[in-house]
């Protein structure tokens, strides 16, 4: 039989179709969330460590709550030590209860890597017997991080965040989320975007349960806007926030009509993206600088650009300037103050090679097991440079004092060369009349990099380095050291007229910088040339 429909109505028909509109409208809504859950948090505004419930007395630096730098509100925890290692500061606490699965962010800037021998701890989340769940330290070495996750037996999964996604004087949001289940999970974002994971069995009859923020290297960490819940917080900026690492550029003393450069790092620590209107410099001596940039119209959140400011004294005298930057952030142009004070070049030492021979090399190097000679097929200036070749097993040098004596305040540039990326050794020494260390530069084989070594008074070494993967075979390299061995002391490497990093501490000695020696004690092939030790700032040979 043919079934057949009754006859509808217009009316009936409109219901219809309403109807459904209405049911593929509501089948399409979001489903109301449920509200996060919060087990911890804490924005540092009470203005002391209360929630922070463990007892650190064992601390020998300091954890302090300040309202100098901040991320948001008036105060932020900091973690400060004066020295490594053997200083740690800490502030540990509970959660409200443990948890399997839990999410948590905090925000992190720290004040300096320059002069650290090592990186540190820095947030850690343990469980009711004070196992470690999972724990994220600072890397020096490539400035970022290193990632653990432990299931209930004690394995361990890890892994290591891209490099150079830390700068200094910038705010990081970190976020760690951790789920210990049979099919687990562990994941961290750095300013909302994921930086690595681990999918693996991280079960674990003790979850969770408590949180600390620890430091164990010479600078000052910040935290701020802590929380732990149960689901993804993400940072907490809604628009665009800028950030200048440094905040201000002293270029101190540098030789007239010599050249000095600097840079400042530009980020953009908020959550969306920021325009850049113009750079530029203006004030009372603004055609003493200039400055060069990476940073185009736009900087996304997160990320940053270099601003490259030069200094080139026409005169003697002090000198200044500011670097201005309107963006569409501010209604008006940010500012950085430029200094400087043009200086009469005085000489201490130098040597360009040009002689053909070490007659200026007044120690003896008959032990040298390598071979150390002034060449003509390899040279950055001129017709001649040193160049030291060794065997295995061999080293070959050259030393001298300075014509000057002893100096407390110095600045040695010199061009080197090397021939194999593989092979680390050292480069230069500064000594005093005692034979001990003022300095000492490195190749560092591993980072592709510079590590240079400050000895400060008492024997405290302090170390900068120049930036990962920055040097390359065959290819001539200006590098420079200024230090001034005073109470108030202050050293500073610059690779090609670029700062690389820079220690203000106690340098002061009875006995400072006085000799000056170059080193190869490996089988790369070290080629140096152009030396010249100065009272002021040398700078690359234009």
């Amino acid at each position: 039989m043919r079934h057949v429909l009754p006859r509808m109505t217009k009316r009936g028909l409109r219901l219809l179709v309403l109807s459904a509109f209405l049911m593929v409208t509501f089948a399409f809504l979001p489903r109301p969330a449920h509200a996060a859950q919060t087990y911890f948090s804490d924005g540092f505004e009470s203005g002391n460590t209360s929630k922070w419930t463990f007892n650190n007395s064992d601390q020998n630096g300091q954890s302090t709550v300040q309202s100098q730098v901040t991320h948001t509100g008036s105060y932020a925890l900091a973690l400060t030590n004066t020295f490594n290692p053997g200083q740690i500061s800490y502030v540990y606490t509970a959660l409200s209860s443990a948890r399997t699965s839990a999410y948590t962010r905090f925000y992190v800037r720290y004040s300096t890597f320059d002069g650290l021998s090592s990186g540190t701890e820095l947030a850690i989340g343990r469980n009711n017997n004070d196992r470690s769940v999972w724990g994220v330290d600072f890397d020096r070495d490539i400035h970022g991080l290193d990632v653990y996750f432990w299931d209930g037996q004690g394995n361990l999964h890890s892994f290591i965040s891209p490099s150079n996604i830390f700068k200094v004087n910038t705010w990081y949001c970190v976020e760690v989320y951790v789920n210990s289940v049979t099919s687990g999970h562990g994941e961290v974002w750095v300013n909302g975007s994921s930086i690595g994971s681990v999918d693996a069995d991280l079960s674990n009859a003790n979850p969770y349960a408590r949180l600390m923020f620890f430091d164990k290297i010479a600078t000052t960490t910040y935290i701020d806007d802590v929380v732990v819940a149960d689901t993804y917080n993400g940072p907490t900026n809604a628009g665009p926030d800028v950030n200048f690492a440094p905040s201000s550029v002293d270029f101190n003393e540098q030789g007239v009509n010599s050249t000095a450069s600097r840079t400042v790092t530009f980020s953009n620590t908020g959550a969306s993206a920021l325009g850049i209107n113009s750079i530029g410099v203006t004030g009372t001596n603004a055609s003493d600088f200039s400055q060069t940039n990476t940073c185009g119209s736009s900087l996304a959140s997160g990320a940053s650009c270099d601003i490259t400011v030069s200094f080139t004294p026409p005169v003697a005298g002090d000198r200044s300037a500011s670097l201005a930057i309107a963006t569409s952030a501010s209604v008006t142009p940010y500012s950085i103050p430029l200094n400087g004070t043009g200086v009469t070049q005085v000489s201490y030492f130098q040597d360009d090679f040009e002689t053909g021979n070490f007659t200026k090399w007044t120690f003896t190097n008959a032990d040298s097991t390598g071979q150390a000679s002034v060449q003509t097929t390899v040279a950055h200036g001129g017709t001649h440079a040193a160049a030291f070749i060794n065997s295995a097993n061999q080293y070959s040098y050259i030393y001298t004092t300075m014509p000057s004596g002893p100096v407390t305040q110095s600045y040695t540039r010199l061009y080197f060369r090397i021939s194999d990326l593989s092979i680390g050794t050292d480069i230069a020494l500064g000594r005093n009349n005692n034979g001990n260390n003022a300095w000492e530069i490195v190749y560092n084989a591993n980072a592709k990099a510079l590590d240079t070594f400050i000895w400060g008074n008492g024997g405290q070494v302090y170390t900068l380095s120049s930036p990962a993967n920055g040097i390359q075979a065959d290819t001539w390299y200006s590098v420079e050291i200024g230090l001034n061995q005073a109470t108030s002391g202050h050293a500073e490497l610059w690779l090609n007229g670029t700062s690389a990093g820079s220690i203000n501490n106690d340098l002061s000695t009875t006995n400072p910088f006085s000799r000056l020696m170059i080193l190869n004690s490996s089988t790369n092939h070290l080629y140096v040339d152009d030396i010249n030790v100065s009272a002021s700032y040398n700078g690359p040979i234009n």
